[in-house]
């Protein structure tokens, strides 16, 4: 399942009408299916019409999108067949960083900041929601919402270069803020590897929570005791339900760890190379490891039990060259992502492009049962 913002401007030469399109879309495929599937959540023909790539939530079988829509957020629930019926939030003013959580029993969290603080929009399994609630009144530049495992949520919120969790009830009450000893420097796009964003949370089960920052790994309580767990070279988490991994890299050795109430003995994986990505499939208890044999060599993906057995080890020729990886895991089935490497070209007088190919692959057992390409970029011409 692949986010997606398109917008085409045509020019003054068009009709008004067709000046502008913007789609805001999820595209996503199976093993069954011969090419993406698009989804559209919003599409517009406005000329100023704001919004950008939507937040997607997945917990089981039940997946979520929030996008922006003008001075709105919105939300819904997501089928194979469609949309269900979307819900709208006004903000007060410009809507900054927003995003949508799913516990393990299909309730759902909003949250989004504007020029009165940053909310989050409570969403029970019923679809029957209340106002939103107040989080903090400062506006947060990005957040992440994690389900606490006891009905409530987990907000960390990046605000003035400082990070912040906040343990919300599931009636919206906020606790005590625990301000984090480590500050992150900017907010920066969604990944498992630290050294690629700011942080991860997880939740660990007990209602505490597990922060991932790019040097350091940090446990806190709602009662605001924080412990770093974990420090050194470049580190990715699994996202996961109570139990996940996190994977450290120190030289070409990978040290991998279950993460859960505590952290679990180390199981050293030597001379895997550079470290991409780690998931971690809960249904058959393995840790799945993506490295780089060198920068933009050959990608390799392990299959790696809880007690250290290597299970299988496969080359993705599909990844070869590629500077970025994630993969994902859930009953077998495994989704591997490979970011090329970004290309811009001068085609002729005014004419330009700036885009990536990207290689999105799903295996089980080691066998590949499907593969697709998905550009993303910008043209002008």
């Amino acid at each position: 399942m692949l986010p997606s913002f398109s917008f085409v401007y045509r020019g003054e030469e068009f009709e008004p009408a067709l000046d502008t399109t913007a789609n805001v879309s999820i595209e996503s495929f199976g093993f069954r299916d011969r090419g993406w599937r698009g989804l559209t959540l919003e599409s517009s023909t406005e000329q100023d019409f704001v919004s950008g790539v939507p937040a997607i939530a997945a917990s089981g079988a039940v997946s979520a999108a929030a996008w922006v829509s003008g001075s709105n957020v919105r939300t819904a629930l997501l089928g194979e067949r469609g949309a269900g019926q979307q819900t709208t939030y006004p903000a007060q003013g410009k809507v900054g960083a927003f995003y949508v959580a799913l516990d393990p029993a299909g309730a759902r969290a909003v949250s989004w900041s504007d020029e009165a603080g940053t909310h989050i929009q409570l969403i029970p399994e019923l679809e029957v929601s209340s106002p939103p609630d107040p989080v903090s009144a400062t506006k947060a530049a990005a957040m992440t919402v994690t389900a606490d495992g006891g009905g409530g949520w987990w907000v960390v919120m990046l605000a003035a270069r400082k990070l912040t969790a906040i343990d919300m009830s599931g009636t919206g009450v906020a606790r005590r803020p625990v301000q984090l000893p480590y500050a992150a420097a900017e907010a920066r796009p969604s990944s498992h590897l630290l050294v690629a964003r700011s942080w991860l949370a997880l939740a660990d089960g007990h209602g505490g929570l597990w922060i991932g920052l790019p040097r350091a790994v940090l446990h806190t309580t709602a009662t605001g005791q924080v412990r770093s767990v974990a420090a050194g070279g470049p580190m990715a988490i699994a996202t996961g339900q109570d139990v996940s991994a996190l994977a450290q890299e120190s030289g070409r050795t990978v040290v991998l760890r279950t993460l859960g109430v505590r952290l679990g003995p180390p199981i050293r994986v030597s001379n895997a190379g550079v470290l991409m990505d780690v998931a971690f499939d809960a249904s058959r208890d393995v840790i799945l490891l993506l490295t780089a044999e060198n920068a933009g060599g050959t990608v390799v993906l392990r299959e790696i039990s809880t007690n250290g057995h290597i299970r299988r080890s496969q080359a993705l020729p599909e990844c070869r060259h590629r500077q970025d990886g994630q993969v994902e895991a859930s009953e077998g089935l495994i989704a591997v992502s490979c970011a090329g490497p970004r290309v811009e070209s001068e085609q002729c007088g005014g004419c330009s492009s700036d885009y990536r190919t990207n290689h999105y692959i799903l295996l089980r057992a080691g066998r590949e049962l499907r593969s697709k390409t998905f550009s993303e970029g910008s043209e002008q011409f």
